[in-house]
């Protein structure tokens, strides 16, 4: 019985954080939705057609959404909730899709990237944090790559029907994701950390029950959530200032290494080549079709490597 609980308790996990990541998916569909239409629509005849400039910009303004929501979402999502702050990307990006349907213009192009690049950098604040908060600790390393898989999902979902559909069938498809998320997403738990931080313990200990897959009396139960009261304690009797990052060793050790391993990942590249990778093999080889069938296989090794890392993870740590 207890084998059979524990196998529960996984399905659980794994079933709340699949669901839930389906948001990253949908940043990765809005994030790469351009790639594999770029080169078409800066031709003189495509339903939008785009200069070589706006195009770029196109491109880049999701980047500049990005810049504004991550640290107001770090407040907001412990006044409002992980699920609720998470849920609210998916309106969003719905009504982004929306106007990418009905309002065929370059203005709105700009405005619809813009308002998809808030929601993503929302999602990359909070998502990470409730994955962490829902997963048992033998499971939080490979469920905290669905993070990285699902968002790498996303990329390739575009390409792959970004080779078969024009502008109209890829944004319909990319309607869906969202939509599920918005309808699926009801029904999974709140972050039981957060509960038990608002002082909300039986709403907690549901949640936490439902998770693990136990009876609300449960000793071990019962002693996780102790141990995520002692946790919030702590936390707020060490909490720290901003002044702090830059004006202690263990502030500026953290912040350095932050900074490195985001430069890195920046300065590899990786973020320009997503999405001007079909436009690139497009012009290069002068056939969009075998333009296509390339950023597939890109995507695929992308979803490949990130899958081969959550089974790895938990067994020789994060930093290898």
């Amino acid at each position: 019985a207890r084998k059979m609980c524990c196998g529960n308790s996984v399905v659980r996990q794994t079933t709340a954080a699949f669901i839930s990541s389906l948001s990253i998916f949908s940043g990765g569909n809005s994030y790469a939705w351009i790639a594999p239409l770029l080169y078409r629509l800066e031709q003189p005849d495509s339903i939008i057609p785009l200069s070589h400039d706006q195009g770029s910009w196109v491109v880049a303004l999701i980047e500049l959404g990005n810049l504004f929501t991550p640290i107001p979402a770090g407040f907001l999502v412990d006044i409002w909730g992980r699920k609720l702050m998470l849920w609210i990307t998916g309106p969003i990006y719905i009504g982004t899709w929306i106007m990418a349907l009905t309002l065929r213009s370059v203005i709105v192009l700009y405005i619809m990237r813009t308002i998809q690049g808030l929601a993503m950098s929302v999602q990359f604040t909070v998502l990470p944090m409730y994955l962490g908060e829902i997963a048992g600790p033998t499971l939080r390393g490979a469920l905290s790559a669905f993070f990285q898989g699902m968002w790498y999902l996303g990329i390739l979902y575009e390409y792959a029907f970004g080779a078969a559909f024009s502008y109209i069938g890829l944004t319909w498809l990319s309607l869906i994701p969202p939509s599920l998320f918005v309808i699926s997403f009801l029904w999974c738990p709140e972050s039981p950390y957060y509960l038990v931080m608002k002082g909300k313990h039986e709403k907690a200990a549901k949640a936490l029950s439902w998770l693990r897959a136990k009876p609300i009396d449960d000793p071990e139960l019962i002693e996780e959530l102790k141990a995520m009261q002692e946790s919030i304690t702590e936390e707020k009797d060490n909490k720290g200032r901003w002044q702090d990052i830059v004006c202690t060793k263990k502030g500026i050790k953290a912040l350095t290494i932050v900074q490195v391993v985001a430069m890195t990942e920046i300065m590899s590249g990786l973020t320009t080549v997503l999405v001007y990778v079909s436009d690139t093999f497009a012009k290069t080889s002068g056939d969009p079709k075998s333009a296509d069938l390339f950023t597939m296989l890109l995507g695929a090794l992308l979803v490949l490597v990130t899958v081969a890392t959550a089974f790895l993870v938990d067994r020789f740590g994060r930093r290898p």
